[in-house]
């Protein structure tokens, strides 16, 4: 029996070695839809998000995503469930196989542009991209962006997020936000980040 991961009250995702199959409890009735074959040892959530090491002597088994499956996210998705993902990369480069950690902001931005989605948003524990005097600014540029992380404004956890969303930019996604909780029910709450100056002014 393979790991199951709820995904919701009555969606179910069940991983197996060789196999994923979705169950949807629909009116009492159970349904299965058959999603995709996997060779054995892929059993790290499907290989949703295949990863490398980044420095092993260093970080050990901490990687960055290569590739994302996104024809496992989009059956999901046209099945009408929302996939909660843990970030947790399958090593498909060493040879080796097995898991690694993964920055759940740098899997968020490599599902984002597998997706090719409009908008990656990235929540933190503050409002949004702070300025050096502690106020959220409400858009910038990815050279803003860059320069906010060179003077030390942005650092930490919000640098890593500037990072993500300057990788997420550059693939195709047209902005990025970074916001705090509210932001989820506020579209409008946070910092806006896109390529050009133009687009955020």
């Amino acid at each position: 029996m393979g790991n199951t991961r709820s995904l919701g009250v009555d969606n179910h995702l069940i991983i197996r070695p060789h196999l994923i199959n979705f169950r949807r409890i629909k009116g009492g009735t159970q349904q299965y839809f058959f999603l995709r074959r996997f060779r054995p040892g892929f059993e790290v959530d499907g290989a949703l998000i295949t990863a490398e090491i980044i420095d092993g002597e260093s970080l050990g088994f901490a990687g960055r995503p290569t590739n994302v499956n996104s024809k496992l996210l989009h059956a999901l998705l046209d099945s009408g469930v929302l996939p909660v993902i843990s970030p947790v990369g399958y090593d498909g480069e060493s040879g080796r196989g097995g898991a690694l950690n993964v920055n759940g902001d740098d899997a968020a931005s490599a599902i984002a542009v597998a997706l090719q989605a409009d908008e990656l948003l990235l929540i933190a524990d503050v409002g949004g991209v702070q300025d050096e005097r502690g106020e959220v600014l409400p858009a910038i540029s990815l050279e803003s962006a860059r320069e906010l992380i060179e003077n030390g404004t942005a650092a930490g956890g919000m640098a890593a997020k500037l990072e993500s969303a300057h990788a997420a930019l550059l693939a195709g996604v047209d902005r990025v936000r970074i916001c705090d909780l509210a932001g989820l029910v506020d579209v409008g709450r946070g910092t806006f980040i896109t390529q050009s100056p133009s687009i955020v002014t």
